[in-house]
């Protein structure tokens, strides 16, 4: 029997109709896709199919036997509401819009049926097509006959209408029309006729065409006057799912608005079958496991977004025990339930997460990916180690006559001054600031609400997690700390300034990315072994041996905290005042050491072959921290902090304690990099805590270009084949916002045609190549920055004067100059629009894909084309299925499975959408700050040989400034004087934020907790 708060929330007519449904033998005729797939291969696939509108992967539970749904795992949702909007999508089937009609008053009933046929008749009759395609066309009389007709006659004209809309008559109305009926402001509706109508349950349907299909079912939703609830048809695959909840918002909310994708989300299977109690066992210990990360993670990213899911009335946490259940029918972030849905089956209910798309899909995709396969080897058993105990959860349903906060689950005061060298007098001044803030909903039954400590993830055993490394169990440590020294010091909480402090906790901790690659199904290593290696045909020159560069990356394992200015300063730019939170030099340098050390241990070596460099790693700045391995074949590995996060004052000088954020680089040495090397760089990455992320840090490959010494023919061919693929390339392995890093090269229809057809000389291809200024030509910005930098190649061409020192892009006193940096020994290609690979398998598909360009350009005469092809992210978003077709015509060009690039194809596509879904200004929009400069000296007559050539280092600048540089220069020069005069000011910020005490912004962080 379904408990009182199952029945007022989950809409139990139609989960009835969904245990039918999934029960019946009326099912889809396909098949399951999936079969035997592992986890890491089926999880890629779902991030492609969550834009798929063809072809979509049915997910069958291995090793099941059931009629239940053929072994299907389904997909529904539910979504609650008050307004009209609901007749966008739904409206009253034939019999109950009449049973409405005919409630009314004689009188009222004229009234109504006159002013509703007369908009009928004036709209005139319509025609709509059903799903199933068949044609339906109103039957609607003429002005003439309403306006003559009497009462009866208008009920027999109106049912004539009724009938011919086959019990869907709203499909048939205009969206105003029905709306004044919902709300009941038609002339002649009673306000007894405006609640009739909506009795929802039995007696709604959706319209006419895609309607018909994800239309399940409607009921009240009782905390809500008049409040209705749609509960979604299951579907039968993640793509048709997610393409009901584009359909959805789109329908919703045509045009530029806004609406919310379904509120809760129902993933339901079969009982799995096992062949024996150790594998039954694994199932329920991986799936307790996986749930508990993916609560966490719902939780954390509502927290960081601010979104009110700590201070909800009916979302509560479940502890770790409770999850080990996997069968909990209360109102939780999660609801877990057995034999409920239907006889036989699992579920999972998500009631948080769900609007957030890349929180739904990642959540979702990795419960799918690992049920359908019972693939959990990965993790830990769920019950080997405890993240939220029972003692700290269970605030239960709130008191709605006067809601308290639950002290019955506070965290011990003693113990957590233990865990975090803090004194129990500023633990208690933290906690009672939590304590006294309160939220009121302004709507349902509760009045208020408080962040119950269920909710205060700061506290949940973290130190406990087998995902996080021993150097990030320490600097998460010190991020609490400041945590609750920060919360302590408000003399005034609010519930803002207190959700502002646990926000910036989760953004700096990044344990949400840890999450991520924990839950994040992995490679087989032996299955994969080879992925890096492209099938040479027999008797071709091998392009696997050709000798590679990588520059891998890998993100601090915590965040910063900045001041940033309130407005856009002169640039269009927020710019840094002060850093609240950061890691101390000595924490940043330790966190270098220690990867530096993991990698010389994978490599086979230990902390002796690492030494730190002096002076190095800054390109053209003070700020710099490196260190060099020495591995076991003697080859020089490099480990420094790039990306430097800076700021000067007015005179050029770096603001002392500015150096902040960036991530870390490690340079491989020039050689024949394979997927064994790969795993160990990462499997270092992963022990550090320093984890990959696409989206903010690159992975360039270098290309040696001794495979192409004297044969230049080739290497026309290789960047003609870049450019033809490059727009689909980009999709999958370049985040749109990295794009000012490395452009795409503008390419001219007649180098376009020169490259494909190129039969000439080195020198001839070089001044090619710099002539028609293969190279970024932006003012502020440096010539390397596109997505193939063949600079190297050119260097002999490049006229005497551009090749100088490397120089300090955002130093307001140094003026931008026409500059290549280029040294004589080193001759490569780099691949510069590569994103970081989030695994050593990532990697391998990169290198990979780059080696089949090799081979199609050095081992084959097939005819180029001289195709370019457009970098257009946009395109692709608003057409998926042109991304796959883009994505198997290079595969078939290039010798390659496209299946293989599912992986980068669904990333590529999610985070794209992700991007131009937010307010932030786009890279086109950055670009238009750095005007392309073409005023360059052409190629030199003669090129340089070995016997003179000549290299950037230790070369002078001869202080040319053109005109736009100079313009740029004045504007960082007074940027930087205002940024002075407001540093001085009184008030920095209108916002709190976490703060160390141990930092140079102390002052800030003392106005901070008085500051509210």
């Amino acid at each position: 029997m379904f408990n009182r708060f199952t029945r007022l929330f989950m809409g139990p007519l139609a989960v009835v109709a969904l245990g039918v449904y999934l029960q019946s033998d009326h099912r889809p005729s396909r098949f399951p896709a999936n079969g035997g797939d592992d986890a890491y291969s089926l999880y890629n696939k779902l991030r492609y199919d969550a834009f798929d509108d063809d072809g979509p992967t049915l997910l069958r539970v291995n090793g099941t036997e059931t009629t239940t749904n053929q072994g299907l795992i389904t997909f529904g949702a539910e979504k609650e509401g008050s307004t009209s909007r609901l007749t966008r999508v739904a409206g009253p089937n034939g019999q109950h819009f009449k049973s409405t009609v005919s409630s009314l008053s004689d009188s009222e009933q004229g009234i109504f049926l006159r002013a509703f046929m007369e908009e009928v008749s004036n709209a005139g009759p319509k025609t709509v097509t059903s799903l199933e395609g068949e044609t339906i066309r109103s039957v609607v009389p003429s002005a003439s006959e309403v306006a003559g007709a009497d009462t009866a006659r208008l009920k027999v004209m109106f049912e004539t209408w009724i009938e011919s809309t086959k019990e869907r008559p709203f499909s048939f109305l205009s969206l105003n029309l029905r709306k004044r009926i919902y709300d009941g402001n038609l002339a002649g509706m009673s306000a007894d006729a405006k609640k009739m109508i909506r009795n929802y349950p039995g007696n709604w349907t959706g319209h006419f065409g895609r309607a018909e299909k994800y239309m399940g079912g409607f009921s009240k939703q009782m905390t809500i006057d008049l409040g209705w609830e749609i509960n979604f048809a299951p579907m039968d695959s993640y793509a048709e799912f997610e393409e009901m909840i584009r359909w959805f918002k789109d329908v919703m909310a045509p045009g530029d608005q806004q609406f919310e994708s379904p509120g809760h989300h129902r993933l339901v299977f079969p009982k799995p079958t096992f062949a024996d109690s150790a594998a039954k066992t694994s199932f329920r210990e991986g799936l307790a496991e996986t749930y508990k990360l993916s609560q966490a993670y719902v939780i954390m990213r509502g927290i960081k977004g601010k979104t009110g899911i700590n201070v909800g009335q009916w979302k509560f946490v479940m502890a770790d025990q409770t999850i080990n259940t996997l069968n909990e029918r209360a109102n939780h972030i999660f609801r877990l339930e057995v034999d409920h849905i239907a006889d036989d089956t699992m579920s999972l209910e998500m009631r948080a997460g769900t609007k957030d798309a890349p929180v739904q899909r990642f959540v979702q995709q990795v419960v799918r990916a690992r049920v359908a396969t019972h693939d959990f080897t990965d993790l830990q058993p769920g019950s080997s180690w405890t993240l939220l105990k029972r003692e700290n959860a269970g605030s239960g349903y709130p008191n709605h006559s006067n809601p308290t906060f639950n002290t019955s689950t506070m965290y011990d005061l003693e113990d957590t001054a233990r865990r975090f060298d803090v004194d129990v007098e500023t633990i208690s001044k933290a906690f009672d600031n939590i304590k006294s803030v309160e939220h009121q909903p302004g709507m349902g039954w509760v009045k208020k609400t408080f962040i119950q400590p269920e909710f205060w993830v700061p506290f949940w055993q973290w130190e406990d997690a087998p995902f996080v490394s021993d150097l990030k169990r320490g600097q998460i440590k010190e991020v609490t700390k400041g945590f609750i020294q920060s919360m302590a010091a408000l003399e005034e909480p609010s519930l803002r300034n207190v959700q502002e402090l646990f926000s910036d906790w989760v953004k700096v901790s990044k344990l949400t990315d840890d999450i991520e690659d924990y839950l994040r199904p992995k490679y087989s290593a032996s299955a994969l072994a080879n992925a890096d290696q492209f099938k040479v045909p027999p008797g071709a020159f091998d392009v696997n041996k050709v000798d590679l560069g990588i520059e891998f990356t890998g993100r601090f394992p915590i965040q910063n905290e900045i001041h940033f200015t309130e407005d856009r300063l002169e640039d269009g730019k927020f710019h840094w005042l002060a850093t609240a939170y950061d890691l101390t030099p000595e924490e940043r340098d330790a966190s270098i050491k220690k990867l530096a050390d993991n990698i010389a241990s994978e490599l086979g070596g230990d902390a002796s072959n690492v030494k730190k460099l002096v002076n190095e790693g800054s390109h053209g700045h003070s700020l710099g921290i490196a260190y060099e391995i020495i591995d076991p074949q003697n080859k020089k590995w490099r480990v420094e902090w790039d990306g430097i996060g800076r700021s000067y004052d007015s005179s050029g000088n770096v603001i002392e304690n500015s150096g902040r954020g960036g991530h870390i680089e490690i340079v491989s040495p020039k050689d024949n990099i394979n997927m064994s090397t790969m795993d160990k760089v990462y499997a270092a990455l992963e022990k550090t805590g320093t984890r990959p992320r696409y989206s903010m840090g690159g992975s360039h490959i270098n290309i040696d270009l001794a495979a192409f010494e004297n044969n230049p023919k080739a290497l026309a061919r290789f960047m003609a084949i870049f450019h033809e693929h490059r727009g689909i390339m980009a999709l999958m392995y370049q985040h749109p916002g990295r794009i000012p890093g490395s452009e795409p090269a503008e390419v001219s229809r007649g180098l376009a045609e020169a490259l494909a057809n190129f039969n000439g000389t080195d020198d001839e291809l070089k001044k090619l190549l710099y002539n028609e200024q293969y190279f970024n030509t932006r003012v502020g910005r440096k010539t390397r920055y596109l997505q193939l930098d063949v600079g190297s190649y050119f260097q002999d061409v490049i006229p005497e004067k551009y090749i100088t020192d490397d120089f300090d892009i955002n130093n307001p006193q140094v003026p931008w100059r026409k500059q290549f940096r280029v040294e004589p020994h080193i001759r490569k290609m780099e691949f510069r629009m590569f994103g970081a690979p989030e695994s050593a398998a990532d990697a391998a598909l990169q290198v990979k894909l780059v080696r089949a360009m090799m081979n199609k350009a050095l081992n084959s005469d097939e005819p180029i084309s001289a195709k370019v092809q457009d970098v257009n992210y946009r395109q692709y978003l608003e057409n998926p299925n042109k991304a796959w077709q883009d994505t198997k015509k290079m595969a078939q060009s290039l010798g390659l499975d496209p299946d293989e690039y599912k992986l980068a194809l669904g990333r590529g596509l999610q985070e794209s959408e992700q991007y131009f879904s937010t307010s932030f200004p786009k890279y086109d929009d950055k670009l238009k700050d750095y005007p392309k400069f073409s005023q360059w000296d052409g190629a030199i007559d003669t090129p340089r040989t070995s016997s003179n050539a000549i290299g950037s280092s230790g070369r002078q600048w001869d202080g040319e400034v053109v005109p736009q540089a100079r313009e740029m220069q004045q504007r960082k020069i007074r940027i930087a004087e205002q940024l002075a005069s407001i540093r001085e000011a009184p008030v920095l910020t209108r916002r709190v934020r976490i703060a160390r005490s141990d930092m140079s912004c102390t002052s800030i962080f003392r106005y901070l907790a008085n500051s509210f």
